[in-house]
């Protein structure tokens, strides 16, 4: 099943695994066709934080000009909680979302052609993507910190197992404010055991002073500053 269906059963994604079948590998095509998928899937998992637990490459000549790619997920559920797809009556809203992808893969073609032992350096594991949520957003048991904005209160909330004890979380958002939203998710990351390690944002609107809300002991960087 891919990662949209697993989420939507409320399941977690744990893993993926690939089978891919190509063509003659002299052929400058398949090579060239062979390097992006295996970026892709190496993109793909990175993006949620799931490890490709397994593959199989093939090469045979029927396969030149049309090469057959298979990817599977597996995901994690409490027995009796999965999410069905059974909707009644008229009138129901339907929504469409979806969570984080893209340039925040890095070295996923790298990492897939790794060999990964007991003794392999931390580099070779994948770039974890841990979602922050709004209440009742994300399944199974999580994490929540209140946390006030100028015209009230609100809350965030990440899932209880997202990270280990200890490890190093970099806080990521695409706009740097007044801080609050940052902050909060600073707090949810201690809570959670982790390890704040920084803030990185697209962009920031200095004369809003969100920089002095962070603790100032991580260090703060943004691409675009707005003064």
């Amino acid at each position: 099943a891919g990662v949209a269906r697993i989420f939507t059963m409320g399941a977690r994604p744990v893993a993926t695994l690939n089978s891919l079948r190509f063509g003659n590998p002299d052929f400058p095509k398949t090579r060239h066709l062979l390097k992006g998928v295996v970026r892709g899937i190496g993109d793909y998992g990175n993006a949620f934080g799931v490890p490709t637990v397994g593959g199989e490459l093939f090469f045979d000549p029927c396969y030149n000009t049309n090469p057959l790619v298979n990817a599977m997920s597996v995901g994690i559920v409490e027995i009796g909680k999965t999410a069905t797809a059974t909707a009644k009556g008229v009138g129901n809203p339907v929504f469409i979302v979806g969570s984080a992808t893209g340039k925040d893969g890095i070295h996923g073609a790298t990492f897939s052609s790794m060999e990964l032992t007991e003794s392999a350096p931390a580099t070779a594991v994948q770039i974890g993507f841990v979602p922050v949520r709004k209440p009742g957003k994300l399944p199974g048991a999580v994490t929540g910190v209140d946390y006030a904005l100028e015209y009230g209160t609100d809350r965030l909330e990440i899932q209880s197992d997202a990270f280990n004890r200890g490890d190093r979380v970099l806080v990521v958002d695409d706009l740097l404010a007044t801080g609050g939203t940052a902050a909060a998710c600073a707090e949810l990351v201690t809570t959670a055991g982790g390890q704040l390690c920084g803030f990185a944002f697209v962009a920031e609107l200095v004369g809003l002073g969100g920089r002095q809300r962070l603790p100032q002991q991580h260090p703060v960087e943004s691409l675009i500053l707005y003064s």
